[in-house]
């Protein structure tokens, strides 16, 4: 493991010698945005679908470099219709008395089948991530899905548990105001933060703690009363799980009167939400997030500042914010690039697609396992603050299962060795190499190297994986036409997703 921290550290070490490119609004457009100065290629395109999607083809990648950046990222903001849900059921309405009045067994019957119902919703949700390269909505549900957490272990139902994916979804690309407006009313968050059990003669603060601290503005901008105030407008909501809705209960709300950021008023939810976005922190707050989360953990404050301007500016439309990052040279930057470890979602799903790997039956259950596995149990969080990430993802235990979970989609077998034999996911190793439309070995493990790591490797590891793809053969000899040239190829794609720069995006 050392080691491979090590490998790490040299990778930022090298990093740190490129020179730093901010970003500077242009003169040529009113909005800023800095269009021209980095050129614009293949890498850009994997790097642009690697961060705002989760991978592309080696086919897409040819394909969606040629219109051009602000072509490109105009295709990728686009609006487009929202998928088809996983299942009837996510209307089918829940009886609290019914479920009392079953026998044992049936309860136990129904639980197993609300469990599946979850599970279906996760496998749907991968398959979303999954289905094409242009998709920057499902990045953004899988960012909200981080930020206004819940944990299906606690919310249980699962019609609660898609009805707050459904509604992530619809406001991921929207405006922050109508999305905050939106998650205070959801029925799993009144759940999960307990403001069911929010009445008027007793609030319940962890709703309006969270609101500040976690999910506007962050530790040391309000006080403990401005939580008190605001947990007392979010008194008196309620959920009906017959009509799967929720609903402000008049005789349990606090309809006093508040004093919340030196305001007064007989403020509900939505006055709070816009007295705190009257606050020039919130823009900070958030766009900071979504740099670490686009660009960065290493945060350009210069940069964060516009993009806050932006935010304010456009009332809190997020789209702006978006296209302000995609187009900056400075997310195409040398700091930029080959910064962030994939989570264990993102390498799942990113290797399915840079492989174009072929889905059998069980894929979407196989992946959920080894992301489990790897510390990141879908739509189930280990806290309000969701999964930390970046280096967290990497430990001694993880590394290892990341390694040997990456190399069965090469080889085959799963991870965890159950039903070893029987592969979950299937690559053309040859079909994959034959698409960069070379035929020797150096030029081959440039193109592989190329399209699935970040970070340009070195001399020394690029003639040891010339030397895994053609064996014992004259490097001028060996083609892909060669006799074993199949299990060759697979041989050098293992040791390509076994390097440290193969976690990194």
């Amino acid at each position: 493991m050392t080691e491979v921290i090590n490998s790490f550290a040299s990778l930022d070490e090298r990093k740190a010698s490129q020179p730093v490119i901010h970003w500077q609004p242009s003169p040529r457009r009113m909005d800023g945005y800095n269009l021209t100065a980095i050129a614009w290629g293949e890498p850009q395109v994997r790097h642009l679908l690697s961060r705002a999607a989760f991978g592309a083809t080696v086919a897409e990648v040819k394909t969606l470099a040629a219109p051009g950046k602000s072509q490109l990222i105009d295709q990728l903001i686009a609006d487009e219709p929202l998928p088809a849900p996983p299942g009837t059921w996510v209307t089918e309405p829940f009886d609290p008395i019914a479920y009392r009045n079953l026998t044992q067994a049936q309860q136990q019957e129904w639980q197993r089948n609300n469990r599946l119902r979850i599970e279906e919703t996760r496998a749907w949700w991968l398959a979303q991530m999954g289905a094409k390269p242009l998709n920057l909505r499902e990045k953004m549900v899988y960012f909200w899905h981080n930020h206004f957490t819940s944990e299906y272990d606690k919310t249980q139902l699962a019609q609660w548990v898609f009805k707050q994916h459904d509604m992530i979804r619809r406001q991921a690309l929207g405006n922050f105001r109508d999305f905050l407006k939106a998650v205070y009313k959801d029925p799993a968050m009144l759940i999960y933060l307990d403001s069911v059990r929010s009445i008027a003669r007793q609030p319940n603060e962890n709703f309006a703690r969270e609101l500040l601290e976690l999910f506007t503005m962050g530790v040391g901008n309000y006080t403990e009363n401005d939580i008190k105030q605001a947990a007392r407008a979010f008194t008196g909501w309620v959920i009906d799980s017959i009509t799967l809705t929720s609903s402000l209960n008049q005789t349990r709300h606090d309809n006093g009167i508040k004093t919340f950021f030196g305001k007064s008023g007989n403020f509900g939810g939505d006055e709070i939400v816009d007295i705190i976005l009257e606050k020039p922190v919130v823009a900070e707050f958030i766009c900071t997030k979504l740099y670490k989360f686009f660009v960065s953990r290493e945060v350009d404050k210069t940069f964060v500042t516009q993009l806050a301007d932006i935010f304010r500016a456009n009332n809190y439309a997020i789209k702006p914010v978006l296209r302000a990052i995609f187009e900056s040279d400075h997310f195409y930057s040398a700091q930029a690039t080959a910064s962030l470890i994939k989570s264990p979602i993102e390498l799942a799903v990113s290797s399915l697609r840079m492989l174009n790997a072929r889905r059998l039956t069980g894929t979407a259950a196989y992946l959920l396992r080894a992301s489990t596995s790897l510390d990141q149990d879908l739509l189930n969080p280990p806290s309000v603050a969701g999964w930390p990430g970046q280096r967290d993802w990497i430990n001694a235990t993880t590394l290892v299962t990341r390694n040997v979970f990456s190399e069965t989609y090469i080889k085959g077998g799963t991870f965890d060795g159950r039903n070893n034999n029987r592969a979950q996911l299937e690559v053309d190793a040859m079909a994959l190499a034959r698409s960069f439309g070379v035929n020797k070995a150096p030029e081959l493990v440039d193109h592989l190297t190329a399209h699935l790591l970040r970070y340009p490797i070195d001399e020394a590891t690029r003639d040891f994986l010339i030397t895994v793809l053609i064996g014992t053969a004259n490097v001028d000899d060996w083609s892909l036409d060669y006799p074993g040239a199949d299990t060759q190829v697979k041989d050098c794609l293992t040791q390509i997703i076994k390097l440290p720069e193969f976690q990194l995006m």
